[in-house]
């Protein structure tokens, strides 16, 4: 349906997009791993190996925070190299599209620092792959037990409960979208706008 080659998203874009998918993808399993092994784990061996799995994951979500925010200065300084959405699409899948897009910006932009709050809040330093640590920004009282500290049963609450499986929701929808546009509608233009490696 339609030609896409002058449609498509310029190549930094595309690498972008692409890098941003991984590391989400990555991040996300890492977090999921962790969780299952719980804070609370008898074995030292497997505590210490959730440590290191969190270690990466919030290495790996700055590192996200930091490509969106170069994704978003980005987009704004090339407002007029951003493809429209073509002409068929109906009205519903126009407005499907445009939420997720601007949905992922906004959980993205929220994850990292929700989890920084949890992870400060329950006494650990968030580090950038050992180059650096970021500041403390939550104040902590250690006389409070872990559990029942305010800002983690806010980061818990916010950062585990909600905003990851809004993501997890709307990355399904996303990839839904893909495969009804690609197998269902045989619009191969549609993946094609955001392939990398496509001129």
């Amino acid at each position: 349906m339609g030609d896409y080659r002058a449609t498509s998203y310029d190549r930094f874009a595309r690498f972008l997009h692409w890098t941003v998918a991984l590391l989400v993808f990555a991040a996300s399993a890492l977090g999921i791993w962790a969780s299952n092994i719980g804070p609370n784990h008898p074995d030292r061996d497997v505590y210490e190996f959730r440590e290191t799995l969190l270690f990466w994951h919030k290495s790996l979500g700055l590192t996200v925070l930091g490509l969106m925010l170069l994704r978003l200065v980005w987009a704004l300084a090339n407002r007029n190299a951003r493809p429209p959405l073509p002409d068929h699409l109906p009205r519903h899948e126009r407005f499907l599209a445009k939420s997720v897009h601007y949905g992922f910006y906004m959980l993205l932009f929220a994850l990292p620092p929700s989890g920084t709050i949890l992870s400060q809040s329950a006494g650990f330093e968030v580090s950038f792959f050992g180059l650096f640590t970021l500041p403390q920004i939550v104040p902590v009282d250690l006389s409070v037990p872990v559990p029942e500290r305010v800002g983690v049963q806010l980061g818990v609450l916010v950062h585990k409960q909600v905003l990851a499986y809004v993501l997890y929701g709307m990355l399904s929808l996303h990839l839904l979208g893909v495969i009804k546009h690609h197998f269902i509608d045989r619009d191969r233009g549609m993946i094609r706008r955001m392939w990398p490696g496509r001129g």
